[in-house]
C-alpha cells in the first residue's frame, strides 16, 4: 500500500494511507462493509478506488467471476447447510434478488446525479465480471436505458483490452528438460518438426491480415529454436506484441535477442528439475537479466507432488527479483501422455496453494493462479486474494472475446483450442479467413464441457449460477470423462 503513496505530498499521502486503513478495516466486517465500498468507488483519488475495487472482488465471488451463461436465478443459501465452505454461501446469499450488490450499485450511481463522478463511478463498476448482467438489468429496471448502454460498451471495451485477439506459437517441441506433467515434454519429437520459415511468414501475413498484434511463443523451449534471434526480430519488424513462455535457461545470445525484443512480459518456468540442480543459478541469473533490461519477468510454478514445498519458490523468486509468481496444479493434457495430479486428488493440493499464498503475502510476492482450481478447496483467504487479484477470473480464458483468445498454433501450423484441449484442427489456420472463423470450430465442444461441472456438489453451488466458476481445467472433463457424481470425492 504504501509504495503506491506519492512522496512528494506527505500530508495528503497520510490522508490517502488512513483511507486505506478504512477500506481494509471495511473488508475484513464482510457484507457490512460492502454499502461503503461501493462508495469508494467514485472516489477521484485512483488509489482508493481500485483498493475497493480489489476488496468487493474478494468479498462477493458472484462479482468477481465471469457469468459464461445468463441466469436471473435467486441465489438462498440452504436452510439445512451443505458440503460448500460457509463463507462462500454467506457471500453469495440474496444475489440475484432486491438489495443484492448490483442493486446497490446502481442506487448509488442514481444519488450521483448527471456528474463526472457518476462516469467514473460506471466505468469502474465493469471490473466486475460476474455482475455485469445484473448492473445492466437493474438499470434497466430502473429507467436507465442509455445509462445501460453506456456501460455495456464500457464494459466491452474492457474485455477487448483485457483479453485480446491473440495467437499463441510453438516453434518447436524440443526442450532441455524432461519435466513429465509438461504437455509438449511427453511429446515425441518425432511426431513435430519445427516450424519453417516460410510457414512463419504465411502466420505472419495472415495475422496482419486479421488485425491481430498479440504473439504468445511457447513449446517445448522456444529459443532453441534454429532461428530464434532472426525470429524475434521479424516479430519486431512486423510490429507485433510479444509475450513468452520459457523455462529460464536460454542461452547468452537468446537472452541479448529476447531484450532487444522487448516483450511485455516472459514467463520463466521454474520446474522441479531445474529448482534442485545446478540450473537454478542460471534460471536466477538470467532473470536478472532480464530485470535489468526493463523486462517484466513472471515466475511459473506447477506442484507435482503433495510433499512439495512451496517456500522454495518464494526464496528462489526473492533471490531473482521476480515479484509475481503463477501457480497451477498440473493438469491432463486431452490426448494423455503427460503426468497429472488426479481429479479425486485434486483436495489435497489446496492446502500447497494455501502455503504459497500465505509465504507469497508475507514476503511482498504477489500469487496468482494460472489454470483453473476448484475454490472451495481453498482457504477463504487464498481465495479471496485470487479473487481480488482476477487470477480466479481469468484462469481459463479460452471463452473470452468469442473464443479468439487462447488459440494455440502448432509448429506445423495447426491449432487447437488450447493446450489442454490439443485437438488439432485438420488444416493449417491460415487456411481460415479469419481468427473467428477458426475459433467457431472448437465453440459448441468448449460450450459443452463448460457445462459440465467437474464436482457433484457443483450444482448445489451458487458459483455454478452463470458457469462462474469452471473448478478444474476442461481437459479433466474431456481426457478422464468422469461424472460428477463419481468425482466428488
Amino acid at each position: 500500500m504504501v509504495e503506491q503513496l506519492r512522496p512528494h505530498n506527505p500530508i495528503k499521502n497520510i490522508d490517502i494511507l488512513a483511507e486505506m486503513l478504512v477500506i481494509e478495516r471495511l473488508k475484513k466486517s464482510g457484507s457490512s462493509g460492502i454499502l461503503p465500498l461501493i462508495g469508494y468507488l467514485s472516489e477521484t483519488r485512483e488509489d482508493l478506488a481500485a483498493a475497493a475495487g480489489r476488496s468487493l472482488l474478494g468479498l462477493i465471488p458472484m462479482a468477481a467471476l465471469p457469468a459464461r451463461w445468463r441466469t436471473d436465478q435467486i441465489y438462498r443459501k440452504p436452510t439445512l447447510g451443505s458440503r460448500l465452505p460457509e463463507w462462500l454461501e454467506n457471500a453469495s446469499n440474496g444475489w440475484g434478488a432486491e438489495n443484492d450488490f448490483a442493486h446497490q450499485c446502481v442506487q448509488y450511481m442514481e444519488r450521483l446525479g448527471q456528474t463526472k463522478q457518476r462516469q467514473r463511478f460506471i466505468q469502474r463498476l465493469t471490473i466486475f465480471m460476474g455482475a455485469r448482467q445484473r448492473i445492466v438489468a437493474c438499470m434497466l429496471a430502473a429507467g436507465h436505458k442509455s445509462v445501460a448502454r453506456e456501460f455495456s460498451q464500457a464494459a466491452h471495451r474492457l474485455q477487448q483490452m483485457q483479453f485480446p485477439k491473440q495467437v499463441t506459437l510453438a516453434l518447436t517441441m524440443n526442450c532441455q528438460l524432461s519435466c513429465p506433467y509438461c504437455i509438449s515434454g511427453t511429446t515425441s519429437q518425432s511426431d513435430f518438426r519445427e516450424t519453417r520459415p516460410q510457414e512463419v511468414a504465411q502466420l505472419f501475413n495472415w495475422m496482419q491480415n486479421q488485425g491481430i498484434k498479440r504473439l504468445g511463443l511457447t513449446g517445448g523451449e522456444p529459443t532453441l529454436y534454429s532461428n530464434f534471434e532472426h525470429f524475434l526480430d521479424q516479430i519486431n519488424d512486423r510490429g507485433f506484441e510479444l509475450y513468452l513462455a520459457t523455462n529460464g535457461l536460454a542461452s547468452k545470445a537468446s537472452l541479448n535477442a529476447i531484450k532487444r525484443a522487448k516483450p511485455l512480459c516472459v514467463t520463466m518456468h521454474l520446474t522441479p528439475e531445474v529448482l534442485t540442480s545446478k540450473r537454478r543459478t542460471t534460471y536466477i541469473h538470467n532473470a536478472r537479466e532480464l530485470k535489468t533490461a526493463g523486462v517484466y519477468v513472471i515466475m511459473r510454478c506447477n506442484f507435482l507432488n503433495q510433499s512439495d514445498r512451496p517456500t522454495r519458490y518464494i526464496e528462489t523468486a526473492i533471490q531473482a527479483g521476480i515479484s509475481e509468481i503463477r501457480t497451477a496444479i498440473p493438469m491432463p493434457r486431452a490426448s494423455g501422455g503427460n503426468f497429472f495430479v488426479n481429479l479425486g486428488a485434486l483436495k489435497p493440493y489446496g492446502g500447497l496453494l494455501d502455503q504459497l499464498a500465505a509465504a507469497g503475502k508475507k514476503a511482498g510476492v504477489s500469487i496468482h493462479l494460472a489454470k483453473p482450481f476448484p475454490l472451495c478447496f481453498m482457504a477463504r483467504e487464498t481465495a479471496r486474494q485470487f479473487l481480488e487479484n482476477g487470477s480466479l477470473a481469468a484462469s481459463c480464458p479460452v471463452h473470452f472475446s468469442n473464443y479468439t483468445n487462447n488459440i494455440i498454433v502448432n509448429t506445423d501450423l495447426r491449432y487447437a483450442a488450447c493446450l489442454g484441449l490439443d485437438r488439432l484442427s485438420a488444416k493449417p489456420i491460415v487456411s481460415y479467413k479469419n481468427l473467428a472463423r477458426a475459433a467457431a470450430a472448437h465453440r459448441h465442444r468448449i460450450k459443452t464441457l463448460i457445462r459440465q461441472p467437474i464436482l457433484a456438489k457443483c450444482n448445489a453451488c451458487p458459483l455454478w449460477i452463470g458457469g462462474r466458476c469452471v473448478g478444474g481445467c476442461l481437459s479433466y472433463r474431456e481426457s478422464q470423462n468422469i461424472s460428477a457424481a463419481e468425482s466428488d470425492r
